[in-house]
């Protein structure tokens, strides 16, 4: 599957950057990924597999969603709903190689 170096969402272009590591110094945890608004950027774990990048990158863009039409969505229903989008897109066979 291909993963973009950049992805709009809503409208807005988000650079798509793969990094070592990601931390939130507010909660002192870890992440797979981060999307940082205020820059337009989406930050990946660069150790995932390919198809983990691209769960992690459709996590992102369900954040971004949920934040651009004020859903309140709480993060497991966010999991959630990555896990089953990616195995519809997956399924029908919607995923570029």
């Amino acid at each position: 599957m291909i993963i973009p170096d950049k992805i709009k969402v809503s409208g807005v272009d988000y650079k798509i950057e793969f990094v070592k590591e990601i931390k939130d110094d507010l909660h002192e945890a870890e992440y797979r990924g981060r999307t940082i608004y205020k820059e337009n950027r989406i930050l990946i774990l660069d150790s995932y597999s390919t198809e983990g990048k691209f769960r992690t990158i459709l996590h992102e863009i369900i954040h971004v969603l949920d934040d651009d039409y004020k859903l309140e969505m709480e993060e497991n229903t966010i999991r959630r709903l990555t896990v089953g989008l990616y195995q519809v897109l997956k399924d029908n066979n919607l995923l570029r190689e």
